[in-house]
């Protein structure tokens, strides 16, 4: 019986060896999910880009590759990282040393447009993960090096939490700093997919009247004709309508022309038939319980002095995803501005709209033209749901073990380049090694820009793929 079983085991270990040794070739691209692509499989893997192959050198191509899919520039069923790399050399996008220039990239895909290639990464693990996530949230497609720029993979989706990374090396879609050591991290580079013209929705408020006009869409950079439709307020006279509830006069006529790139609601500007300008009067100064929801009738018999704001609450608990509305008003009835002073946890809106974003906390303000100002204290905590879920699924295990590497072992000073110094060159060797010789260069923009202006490039290299 003994005997046997010896046998049977030593038969599952020769094929487990045989077929890890001789694996099973795939035969269609088609077969395999961009995001399972590996530089060595069959279809391409032999490819030459000039003097190595794929398989040998390709991970940065085969990771832009899986980005163009991944932005629905390009489909699975007929592209592939052979396909790229022939796209790429009839651009002249490889060196003789099979270094591939960024700046190509766009040629070949106009509309996969190349923002930065050189975004620094520095800090902590959590750090890095945090910059990541807030490029991803703008719309940017990523690509990050690893093992010291030896290898480089592609972003699928980010949290503020973890990177779900496409691995030309691996074939799957796995957790980034799971694999890779967040140390040996070291740069991000950005693209941008082109879009349809964005549309901007205009919403009309009737601030206390009827017959509001239905939302109009505004398409990016063209005027768009404001409804002619009017509000009726018994009592009042429409002026026309401004883009706080507070306002005395009108920004825009019934029927007039709205430019702005920005979604809006427009609030109906009234005046009483006694001769006197009104809108909805502001908000209670102080509020006795900062968690109570103001009722809609809180303006009524309420006054407030020049040079201050007022606004609707000054604490609020929110969870991840939730929407919360502000109201404020000027004293001197102008216009209010919101700002957040962290919009990675909350954003707000023009008009006061809160989404909460990530964990923690942040302070919303309320600030008047003369800049008085008024605060609301704002905590995004877990809800039920996922505070469950993170317990259950031992992140927090995860989580308190980087705090104590972290505390035990901080990571040395990052140093910066100064400008004008030595610069890695903008043609990235896709041999094995880091990068290529390198050359002055011009410092990469480190802040996402408006989606409207492209980031300061360095000066143009040849960028070293990896192994």
């Amino acid at each position: 019986m003994y005997k046997h079983l010896k046998r049977l085991l030593a038969g599952i270990l020769v094929s487990l060896t045989l077929l890890l040794a001789f694996p099973a070739p795939v035969t269609a691209s088609t077969t395999i999910p961009y995001y399972e692509w590996k530089q060595s499989y069959s279809q391409w893997g032999s490819d030459v880009i000039m003097k190595k192959t794929i398989s040998q050198v390709g991970c940065l191509a085969t990771s832009i590759a899986m980005l163009l899919v991944h932005a629905d520039i390009k489909s699975e069923s007929s592209f592939d990282p052979g396909a790229f790399v022939k796209a790429m050399k009839a651009v002249g996008g490889f060196d003789s040393n099979d270094n591939l220039n960024w700046y190509t990239v766009p040629t070949a895909y106009p509309a996969f447009e190349l923002y930065n290639y050189k975004v620094e990464l520095i800090g902590t693990k959590a750090d890095k993960i945090t910059k990541i996530y807030n490029y991803y949230k703008q719309g940017y497609y990523i690509i990050v090096a690893v093992k010291n720029a030896g290898h480089w993979v592609a972003v699928r989706s980010a949290t503020s939490s973890s990177v779900t990374m496409m691995d030309p090396a691996a074939g799957t879609a796995t957790n980034l700093y799971e694999k890779y050591d967040a140390a040996e991290s070291t740069r991000i580079a950005l693209f941008k997919a082109a879009k349809p013209a964005n549309v901007y929705k205009v919403s009309y408020n009737a601030n206390g009247g009827a017959g509001a006009p239905a939302t109009q869409d505004k398409v990016h950079d063209t005027t768009l004709k404001l409804s002619s439709t009017k509000p009726t307020r018994s009592g009042y006279t429409f002026l026309g309508w401004a883009t706080t509830k507070t306002a005395t006069a009108a920004k825009y006529a019934a029927g007039g022309n709205y430019t702005d790139n920005a979604k809006v609601t427009l609030y109906a500007v009234w005046q009483s038939d006694t001769g006197a300008s009104t809108t909805l009067p502001p908000p209670p100064t102080v509020i006795s319980d900062p968690s109570t929801t103001i009722p809609d009738n809180w303006y009524e018999g309420m006054s407030l002095p020049a040079g201050s704001v007022s606004i609707s609450k000054l604490n609020l608990s929110m969870t991840r995803d939730a929407k919360q509305q502000l109201s404020a008003a000027a004293g001197d009835g102008s216009a209010i501005t919101w700002t957040s002073d962290d919009p990675d946890i909350v954003s707000v809106s023009e008009t006061g709209e809160l989404t909460a974003l990530a964990l923690g906390s942040t302070t919303i303000t309320a600030t008047a033209a003369d800049g008085s100002r008024a605060s609301c204290r704002v905590v995004v905590n877990r809800s039920f749901l996922e505070f469950l879920m993170y317990i259950f699924s031992f992140q927090w295990i995860q989580d308190l073990a980087d705090m104590i590497q972290d505390a035990l072992h901080p990571p040395a000073p990052a140093t910066t380049e100064a400008p004008g110094s030595s610069a890695s060159s903008a043609t990235e060797s896709t041999g094995s090694t880091a990068a290529a010789e390198e050359s002055t260069a011009a410092p990469p923009t480190e802040t996402p820009p408006p989606s409207t202006e492209p980031v300061t490039q360095p000066a143009p290299e040849n960028q070293s793929q990896g192994s």
